[in-house]
């Protein structure tokens, strides 16, 4: 199965990304960075640079997948607004390119 994965490169992500290979499927993950892949560049996942300000970048990174795992967002933010502007309007763009 083509599976897509946001939020990848972090603790949960990355344990998501593992278990999805390890039982054989095809694995594509949302990265903002080359530097941020950590172990993940280990993994024989398909990489896209991007994030999820970006919807053309969403769409493509959806495009071909039959699931979709979006646990990308911040768990700190400076402002309210701004962890509302990555975590809920960055969900609502995942979603809208996944349909």
């Amino acid at each position: 199965m083509n599976i897509a994965v946001t939020g990848a490169t972090g603790f949960v992500g990355s344990h998501v990304v593992e278990e999805l290979v390890a039982a054989g499927h095809a694995v594509t993950v949302l990265s903002r960075s080359p530097g941020r892949l950590g172990w993940i560049r280990r993994q024989p996942a398909r990489v896209m640079y991007g994030d999820l300000e970006h919807p053309d970048v969403l769409r493509a990174f959806c495009a071909g997948q039959q699931v979709g795992v979006h646990g990308a967002g911040l768990t700190r933010a400076v402002t309210r607004a701004e962890f509302l502007r990555v975590n809920g309007d960055g969900s609502v763009r995942v979603l809208e390119a996944a349909l």
